[in-house]
C-alpha cells in the first residue's frame, strides 16, 4: 500500500510519461501526395520553391510539429521578413493543426511563441530584428528552423544561414528549411540553392505549384484561365512567371537587355570575302573573366556574337592562353579589354605579346541603354550555339531600381565584355568600305608602336642612373 506521498509521486510520474509520449500524433495528410513526399524527406537542409497557394507554409508547420512532438522540450524557430509577417503567415495554421488534434498548447501571440504539450516550444521571429536580438535567439539550440519568404529577402542570407543558423542546429542535429516563391530579386541565396548553384550544404530541393495542392487546384485553374482569356500574352510577363509558373526571372521593366527571337540566328551568314572578328575581354579572378567574340563587316548593318564564355579563378596566364586559343579559332584582328587592371593589361601585352586595346568605359549607363536599343532594333544578333551563357546572364541583368546603375547582385561579366567589343565596333564605323580597312596593316603598326615605346622606356630607365 502506497502512502500519500508515494501515491502523489507516482501520479506525477505517470502524468509526465503521458505528457512526454502524448501519442506522437500524425500530421500527414493522405489527400496531399506532394506534401507526403516532401514530409518523407529526412534531409537536414531543404529548400522548397513554390507558387502562391501551394501549401508550403502548412507543410512546414506539419514538419515542425511532427519533429517537436518527437523531441520533448525541443525548440523550433520560424523566421519571416518581420515578426508580424511571420505571425500573419503561420500563427493560425499552427493553431488549427493543434486544435484539430486536440493537442494541449499555450499561445503567447504578443511575443510570438507556442508552448506545446510536451514542453517543446515554437518561436516566431523576423529577420529585421536587431543584431543583438538575432544573436540572443540564434545562440540557443534548435531541432527545427524554417525561413519563409526566402525568395524575397535581400539580407545576407548566406551569412545568416551558414554562420548563424546552421551552428544553432548542430547540437541536436536539427533541420533547416528555406521556403519561398520566386521573385524578381536577382541571384539571391535562395535562388542559387534551388538552381543547384549553392553547394555549401547538401541541399535537398523540392518544387511544386498550387496545381499540386488538392485544396486549390480548381481555384488555381480558374484563375489562370481567366488571366489567359483576358490576355494570352500574360504568360510572358515576369510576375506571371514567378508567382504562377514557379520560374525565376527579372523584372520586365528593369531589364537592361531585352532580347527576342529577332536577335537569334542558327548560323553565321556567309559573306563573300569573309568577316572581321573583334573580341571583348572582361578581367576577373574571384569574379569570372569573360570573353565575347563578334563577327562584323563595315558594309554590314548587323554585328553577330559568335561566342561568349567565362570562367572564375583565371590568372593572367590563363587569360592569355584563352585569348590565343580563340585567336586560333577566329581570325581576330582587335581585342578590346577592360583596362581597370592596368598592370595586368601591360603584362598581357608585353609578356604574352597580345595586341590589346583598352576599352572605353566612360558613361557606361548611356552606352548600356544604346546597347539595349541595338538589341531591340536587331542590330546585334547572336549565333545560338556558343552564346547560351550570355543569354542566361542578360536574362537576369537589370538596373538597380530608381538608379542609372546595374543591380550589384547581377552578374554582368559577359555583358561587359560584349559592351567593350560592340561599342568599339559600332563607334568606329566611320570606315565604311572594306578596302579602306586593313586590319593586318593596323596590327603591324600597333606592334611597331609598342616596340618603339618599349625601346624608349628602356632608354629612359638607362638614363635614370
Amino acid at each position: 500500500m502506497l502512502n500519500d506521498k508515494e501515491a502523489r509521486r507516482l501520479r506525477e510520474l505517470l502524468e509526465e510519461i503521458k505528457r512526454r509520449t502524448a501519442g506522437n500524433p500524425s500530421f500527414e495528410d493522405p489527400n496531399f501526395p506532394k506534401q507526403l513526399a516532401v514530409l518523407s524527406d529526412r534531409a537536414r537542409a531543404q529548400a522548397w520553391q513554390c507558387t502562391r497557394r501551394a501549401g508550403k507554409s502548412t507543410t512546414w508547420a506539419k514538419k515542425a510539429l511532427r519533429r517537436m512532438s518527437n523531441c520533448p522540450g525541443g525548440k523550433g524557430l520560424y523566421l519571416a521578413l518581420t515578426l508580424d509577417s511571420a505571425k500573419g503567415i503561420l500563427w493560425d495554421i499552427i493553431e488549427q493543426e493543434l486544435d484539430s488534434r486536440k493537442l494541449k498548447h499555450k499561445p503567447y501571440k504578443q511575443e510570438g511563441r507556442f508552448e506545446l504539450w510536451n514542453g517543446a516550444s515554437l518561436k516566431f521571429f523576423g529577420v529585421d530584428a536587431t543584431y543583438r536580438e538575432m544573436k540572443r535567439i540564434l545562440g540557443q539550440k534548435y531541432v527545427d528552423i524554417g525561413i519563409d519568404e526566402a525568395g524575397s529577402m535581400t539580407i545576407d542570407m548566406e551569412t545568416l544561414v551558414l554562420q548563424n543558423i546552421w551552428p544553432a542546429l548542430s547540437d541536436l542535429e536539427g533541420s533547416l528549411t528555406l521556403l519561398g516563391t520566386p521573385e524578381n530579386i536577382p541571384n539571391t541565396f535562395f535562388q542559387k540553392i534551388t538552381e543547384g548553384k549553392e553547394k555549401s550544404l547538401s541541399w535537398s530541393v523540392h518544387k511544386w505549384t498550387a496545381y499540386d495542392n488538392p485544396y486549390m487546384v480548381r481555384q488555381w485553374t480558374d484563375t489562370i484561365a481567366e488571366f489567359m482569356k483576358n490576355d494570352p500574352n500574360v504568360v510572358n510577363t515576369s510576375w506571371f512567371k514567378t508567382h504562377y509558373l514557379n520560374q525565376w526571372c527579372s523584372d520586365d521593366d528593369l531589364l537592361i537587355i531585352k532580347m527576342g527571337q529577332h536577335n537569334l540566328v542558327g548560323v553565321l551568314p556567309e559573306r563573300k570575302g569573309g568577316w572581321f572578328y573583334t573580341m571583348g575581354v572582361d578581367l576577373g579572378f574571384n569574379d569570372a573573366s569573360a570573353f565575347v567574340v563578334f563577327a562584323h563587316h563595315p558594309d554590314e548593318r548587323h554585328i553577330y556574337m559568335v561566342l561568349a564564355t567565362k570562367a572564375s579563378g583565371m590568372d593572367l596566364t590563363d587569360v592569355a592562353m584563352q585569348i590565343k586559343t580563340l585567336q586560333q579559332r577566329y581570325p581576330i584582328y582587335k581585342i578590346v579589354v577592360d583596362g581597370a587592371n592596368k598592370q595586368g593589361v601591360e603584362e598581357l601585352k608585353k609578356r604574352h605579346g597580345l595586341p590589346l586595346t583598352a576599352a572605353d568605359k566612360t558613361d557606361k549607363a548611356s552606352h548600356l541603354r544604346i546597347m539595349g536599343d541595338d538589341f531591340k532594333q536587331g542590330v546585334i544578333k547572336l549565333v545560338t550555339d556558343d552564346t547560351a551563357d550570355y543569354r542566361n546572364e542578360v536574362a537576369q541583368l537589370q538596373w538597380k531600381k530608381g538608379t542609372q546603375e546595374e543591380d550589384p547582385r547581377c552578374e554582368n561579366h559577359l555583358n561587359d565584355a560584349a559592351l567593350y567589343a560592340s561599342r568599339h565596333i559600332l563607334c568606329n564605323r566611320t570606315i565604311t568600305r572594306k578596302e579602306e580597312w586593313n586590319p593586318e596593316k593596323e596590327m603591324l603598326e600597333r606592334f611597331r608602336r609598342e616596340g618603339q615605346r618599349e625601346v624608349e622606356a628602356q632608354g629612359e630607365r638607362r638614363f635614370l642612373f
